[in-house]
């Protein structure tokens, strides 16, 4: 892993199914402890970050680099993974040519992630049933 910035902080929606996955991955992946991870979402929020805006940070992901400076959307989440040492698996997300199809879909996913991952964990909550019945 080449120079990363060492510590970052994650705002993420912990009421999101599939954004609970990725944390869960990335925390997994973080042994080096350089992710802090804050639930926008947790009682204590408000208090820890009063000068941040919750509404902003729900509507799109967001790393605070050390420096104080944000990264949002694919940015973010290309740096979270490049800081677990798995950027190269994202490297998609830096091509100039396709990253104004990646921003548009990823605002598109990030609004409507409560619905599809309602019906992503719905229908893989049904598929483990049928498994376990059979």
């Amino acid at each position: 892993m080449k120079d990363k910035i060492k510590n970052i902080t994650v705002f993420y929606d912990g009421n999101c199914p599939l954004c609970n996955w990725e944390i869960s991955h990335l925390k997994q992946r973080d042994s080096d402890k350089h992710i802090n991870f804050e639930n926008i979402h947790c009682e204590q929020f408000a208090a820890k970050y009063p000068t941040l805006n919750k509404q902003n940070l729900d509507d799109i992901l967001h790393v605070q680099q050390s420096n104080g400076q944000f990264q949002t959307g694919i940015d973010a989440t290309y740096l979270l993974w490049d800081t677990v040492g798995l950027g190269k698996w994202l490297a998609p997300l830096k091509w100039k040519w396709l990253r104004p199809t990646l921003k548009y879909s990823y605002l598109l996913f990030a609004k409507y992630r409560h619905k599809i991952t309602a019906v992503l964990f719905a229908q893989h909550h049904q598929n483990k049933q049928g498994s376990n019945n059979e």
